[in-house]
């Protein structure tokens, strides 16, 4: 595959980017044409003829610069082993548990409603991983007995963020209390907790004081208005818009800072709603603009795909709702990417100039974290993952009486798991900067399976979509290098 692609966007400007120099520049045309006839001993004639507005001089010289860049690393092969790293060691696994510093409980499995698209339902092939049981007490306190040990070694002052997440975690609102008395009680000079909760706020307003007292984040999930929330029914199939909007209208009308200041909106996108729908519900009854998803697809029943593909509704967002939702847009979000992780000459910080260089930087085959390194997810029946949005076959460990984590066993599936990911990716042209977590495709013999192969002109239209947004948007720039990617 080769490293080097050129790409023009609607605007007519064309560009080369190059992936192991990590290098986007603006070039003439002609570039793209010498590098088409490089091998061709009537290149100088041909070249005459399709720029005649071209002298001779300045075919020579953008001949010299084609050379020039040739010579300097550009239009050589995509360097796979040097990019890209696979191994990763106990050691390395162990680290990140010293510096985890956010913990999702899921507190129970049960919940109080019955979403038509909810990842435990019947679309979905998850049903064996899943417990309506709640989560008890004792792993909470056998979890913190075993990570303490871990953060001491740690000599940083550190924020610890405690979530809980179901099922629908109010429904077992005695743990959540219990959890945050004993993370109060470790309280200490150099260890802060914070805490956050994903709720459809249906018990809401049974909860309301306890939340707002120990400043919780508040994650509610709403899809919309009455119509785009209306696969989100109890177990009756009775609609549950009225009193979730009801519940979260008093919230804001009781606690307009803490509302203003601690609580989001996640939706998901289905058959009766579309982006703009949504976002514009949500930011006009409360000032906020909602994570929009769509509905996902890891684990999803073979015999239930029809079923899945009439409910679904793809993420689709205007350049109008680009400028909108800003940090909350998916577009925005891809193109701060790129500029961060794939440009070397862009920088977060002064001293990356002298001390950084992206091009020399080994990475993941694809987007995948380390374990550990954002978060780590414990579920109701015990078992330990990397986090709640992974197919749920990746199991790191469970806890008992104790936590069993086996540091080596967890380095070596995840360097099995890496190095076949990137035999994959050598057919891929979007092997650079993807952006895919592997946990969520499917699995062959525990082993996952990239559905993706994305060829030069998909890369080149890709490219182009992205650069040509800048060029028609350049007030986006600033924010775009500004937006901080999690």
């Amino acid at each position: 595959m080769q490293s080097s692609a050129f790409f023009s966007t609607e605007n007519g400007a064309c560009y080369l980017y190059d992936t192991n120099q990590q290098q986007l520049l603006n070039v003439h045309p002609i570039l793209e044409t010498i590098h088409q006839l490089s091998d061709d001993k009537n290149i100088t004639k041909h070249l005459g003829k399709k720029y005649p507005e071209l002298s001779d001089a300045e075919v020579e010289h953008y001949r010299k610069k084609y050379d020039f860049l040739k010579t300097h690393g550009f239009f050589s092969s995509f360097d796979f082993d040097g990019k890209f790293v696979c191994h990763t060691s106990a050691r390395q696994i162990e680290n990140q548990m010293i510096h985890l510093d956010a913990i999702t409980f899921e507190v129970t499995g049960a919940c109080n409603l019955n979403c038509r698209y909810c990842c435990y339902g019947e679309l979905y092939e998850n049903i064996e991983y899943h417990t309506s049981q709640p989560m008890t007490f004792d792993t909470v306190r056998a979890f913190f007995e075993y990570i303490i040990p871990h953060w001491n070694m740690n000599p940083n002052n550190r924020l610890i963020i405690i979530g809980f997440y179901g099922g629908e975690p109010l429904l077992n609102f005695p743990l959540i209390e219990k959890t945050v008395e004993l993370c109060n009680s470790l309280k200490s000079d150099r260890l802060e907790f914070s805490f956050s909760i994903t709720t459809n706020a249906v018990l809401l307003d049974r909860y309301t004081h306890f939340l707002v007292e120990h400043n919780f984040k508040i994650l509610f999930s709403l899809d919309g208005n009455e119509k785009g929330n209306s696969l989100r029914v109890d177990k009756s199939r009775r609609p549950s818009f009225k009193r979730v909007f009801n519940n979260i209208k008093q919230l804001q009308k009781n606690y307009p800072d803490f509302f203003k200041e601690k609580v989001d909106f996640n939706a998901v996108l289905n058959q009766y709603s579309t982006v703009e729908e949504v976002n514009g519900f949500i930011l006009d009854e409360f000032g906020k603009i909602p994570v929009l998803s769509r509905m996902s697809d890891v684990g999803l029943n073979k015999e239930k795909v029809k079923d899945y593909l009439q409910i679904m509704r793809p993420y689709i967002e205007t350049e109008e709702l680009i400028s909108l939702r800003w940090d909350k847009s998916s577009r925005l979000r891809e193109l701060g990417s790129f500029f961060y992780y794939s440009l070397n000459n862009s920088y977060k910080h002064f001293s990356e100039i002298v001390h950084f260089d992206k091009r020399h930087q080994k990475k993941i085959p694809s987007g995948t974290c380390l374990p550990f390194y954002k978060k780590m997810f414990i579920t109701a029946d015990r078992k330990i993952y990397a986090c709640e949005r992974i197919g749920f076959e990746y199991v790191l460990g469970s806890i008992d009486e104790k936590v069993n984590i086996d540091f080596e066993e967890v380095a070596q599936k995840y360097t099995t798991y890496f190095s076949e990911i990137k035999k994959q990716c050598a057919e891929c042209c979007f092997a650079d900067i993807c952006s895919e977590c592997i946990f969520q495709f499917p699995s062959e013999n525990n082993i996952p399976k990239c559905p993706y192969r994305h060829g030069m002109e998909d890369y080149k239209q890709h490219l182009s979509r992205m650069i040509g947004l800048l060029e028609k948007h350049p007030e986006y720039f600033d924010r775009v290098n500004k937006t901080v990617l999690a």
